[in-house]
C-alpha cells in the first residue's frame, strides 16, 4: 500500500540523515524509503465488513505520522467474506503532496469456504495530486498497492484501492481501509 517512512516503529521521535523529527521535514528534503517492515504484532484484528464499497475520495493534506487500521470494509460482488486484518502505516512527508511512506497489511478471510489472505510489506515514496495517491516501490518488492484514491483529514486517513482475487473465481474486489493516527 504506502511506502516508507523514518523513525522508530513505536512512533517515537527520531532524527535522522534527512534531518528530520517527528515525521516533519525541517529543509522540505525527500525522505527516503525506510525498508524495515513495521510491526503488526500490536495492531488489533479489524473484523472485516462486507458491503458495497462507495468511494467518496476528497483529497487532503496527508499528514506526517504512523496510522492504525480501524476499519475494513470490502465488496466481493455479493460473496460474503469473513475474516479479519491489521495494518499500519508510517508516513514522512517531504513537501504538502509528496513523502516517504511504509506500510503494512495482513488480510485473513474467507470466501466460498476458499482463502482470501494478503500481506503487503512495502515502501517507498509517494505523490498526492487532487484525491490520488500514487505509491512507488523503493524496496526492491512488488507494490500490489500502487494507485489509490484518498481522504486525509488531519488524524484520520481513508484509502481506497481494490484487489483481484483469481481463485476460486476472478473477481476484483473494491477496498476501503479507515485509519487513525496513533
Amino acid at each position: 500500500m504506502l511506502l516508507a517512512a523514518c523513525g522508530d516503529d513505536g512512533g517515537s521521535s527520531a532524527t535522522t540523515d534527512g534531518g528530520t523529527q517527528d515525521g516533519a521535514a525541517a529543509d522540505a528534503a525527500m525522505p527516503t524509503a525506510n525498508c524495515t517492515a513495521l510491526d503488526l504484532a500490536a495492531a488489533p484484528a479489524i473484523t472485516i465488513m462486507n458491503g458495497m464499497v462507495t468511494p467518496n475520495p476528497q483529497g487532503g493534506t496527508v499528514a506526517a505520522g504512523t496510522f492504525q487500521l480501524q476499519s475494513v470494509k470490502l465488496y466481493a460482488q455479493g460473496i460474503p467474506v469473513t475474516g479479519t486484518a491489521k495494518s499500519r502505516i508510517e508516513l514522512v512527508t517531504g513537501t504538502a503532496t509528496t513523502g516517504a511512506a511504509r506500510v503494512a497489511l495482513q488480510l485473513d478471510g474467507m470466501a466460498l469456504n476458499m482463502p482470501l489472505a494478503q500481506t503487503v510489506n512495502a515502501a517507498g515514496l509517494y505523490t498526492a495530486s487532487g484525491t490520488s495517491l500514487n505509491v512507488m516501490e523503493g524496496c526492491g518488492g512488488m507494490n500490489p498497492l500502487s494507485a489509490l484514491t484518498y481522504t486525509a483529514t488531519g488524524t484520520n486517513l481513508t484509502i481506497w484501492t481494490s484487489y483481484m482475487v483469481t481463485n476460486p473465481i476472478a473477481i476484483t474486489i473494491p477496498i476501503e481501509l479507515v485509519y487513525t493516527k496513533e
